[in-house]
């Protein structure tokens, strides 16, 4: 693979995992929205039609503290910053693309810039890798201008994926009203 596909991949990966993180962190602002709301609803529940509730009181505070842990937990993950470095980064591979290299120190040079670059942030993972290759190969219409072509490995990772998140995003937002329902039927 030519230096300049090399460059070109590594950009697509990293825009698919600036589109991971900022997925994360629009998904951790709603959660943490979704289950404060979840635990105001419960609260108000409690208060108005069960007052006397053994659930009520150990178990809802128990929710709070644990919300309040995870709230200080997701907001060290940093995803939007982290994003923004990252979105930094395929810019400049962007930049970095378009140049020319004619004597052998201009490619030592732009060998040393894209270093440097792939520097600046943090790595993408295979999974972000696979992502870009299957997103080029179904939004190209010349499938033989795509290479390499995505391997039967690349499509597993890119539904595993998929499906591992959908089942990982649907949880997250059913849990609240999950356990709500589970301290129902104990009490």
């Amino acid at each position: 693979m030519a230096f300049s596909d090399n460059v070109w991949w590594t950009r697509k990966a990293r825009i698919q995992l600036e589109k991971r993180l900022l997925s994360y962190f629009f998904h951790s602002q709603l959660l943490l929205f979704w289950y404060s709301l979840v635990g105001v609803v419960a609260s108000i529940y409690y208060v108005k039609f069960q007052p006397n509730s053994e659930v009520a009181g150990i178990s809802w505070i128990i929710y709070s503290v644990m919300l309040l842990c995870v709230s200080i937990f997701i907001g060290s993950f940093s995803f939007k910053s982290r994003a923004d470095k990252v979105k930094e980064c395929y810019e400049a591979l962007n930049t970095l693309i378009h140049k020319q290299a004619n004597t052998d120190d201009e490619k030592n040079q732009i060998t040393q810039d894209y270093e440097l670059i792939l520097n600046s942030c943090e790595n993408h993972k295979f999974v972000d890798h696979a992502l870009a290759m299957i997103e080029t190969y179904l939004t190209t219409t010349d499938k033989t201008k795509v290479n390499p072509h995505p391997t039967k490995f690349h499509w597993y990772v890119f539904f595993k994926a998929k499906l591992s998140r959908f089942l990982v995003v649907s949880c997250l937002y059913i849990a609240p009203i999950a356990l709500f329902v589970a301290l129902e039927k104990l009490a």
